[in-house]
């Protein structure tokens, strides 16, 4: 999993939909050459489509669907609000308050410069 401060779409890859067995809405597509170095389109959408990251916290958003070689999936400034997360980047926590109780997720902060720069180049 990925926070990132920059992306307004929640996003996820291809390969974990797949693994998954999650439908993707093929309808609705965004362009999100915001978040890439070349023009990228999304494959499609994936709705409500829960995310499990401890046990009892499990929670359910649309994800934007990207075809790329590694798995990914990208929270967005307007997932993390909308779970009311906040990280604390002294202690490198997550903290979730959910269902009347905090999680605590340890997280690192890493400088990425693209995350998606090659999703529509030929991989070697």
């Amino acid at each position: 999993m990925t926070l990132d401060s920059g992306a307004e779409p929640p996003i996820i890859t291809k390969n974990i939909v797949d693994r998954v067995k999650a439908k993707i809405d093929k309808s609705e597509k965004h362009d999100l050459s915001g978040v890439a170095t070349v023009p990228i389109e999304s494959i499609g959408i994936v709705r409500n489509l829960p995310i499990t990251l401890a046990p009892g916290l499990t929670i359910h958003d649309d994800f934007i669907v990207v075809d790329y070689h590694k798995p990914t999936l990208i929270f967005s400034n307007q997932l993390l609000k909308k779970y009311g997360c906040a990280v604390d980047w002294n202690t490198e926590e997550l903290k979730i308050p959910f269902n009347g109780k905090d999680y605590i997720i340890p997280v690192t902060m890493h400088k990425v410069k693209n995350k998606l720069e090659h999703l529509n180049g030929k991989r070697g």
